[in-house]
């Protein structure tokens, strides 16, 4: 991965609606949980983070600003193009 391509467990466009899923959830921590336990590649992000001791929004702006990329202005496009 080069210097200003984020891809933690890629968060490709066409998941917009999943994290609005989530941020719409009545239980969010419920309902990421239970997608964590049924993707490996989720599961290994979630050790990454919890072996860090950063919550998920620290660990997310941490490594987006590692590469060279604006954690606001990534979200800010994500959920404006696919809203």
């Amino acid at each position: 991965m080069t210097k200003g391509q984020l891809n933690p467990v890629s968060l490709p466009s066409k998941n917009n609606n999943l994290f609005k899923q989530i941020l719409n959830s009545s239980n969010p921590n419920e309902l990421l949980n239970s997608m964590i336990s049924q993707n490996p590649k989720l599961q290994s992000v979630m050790q990454l983070m919890n072996s860090s001791g950063m919550t998920p929004k620290q660990f997310f702006y941490n490594y987006a600003q590692q590469q060279g990329i604006n954690p606001d202005e990534f979200l800010r496009k994500e959920f404006n193009n696919n809203g």
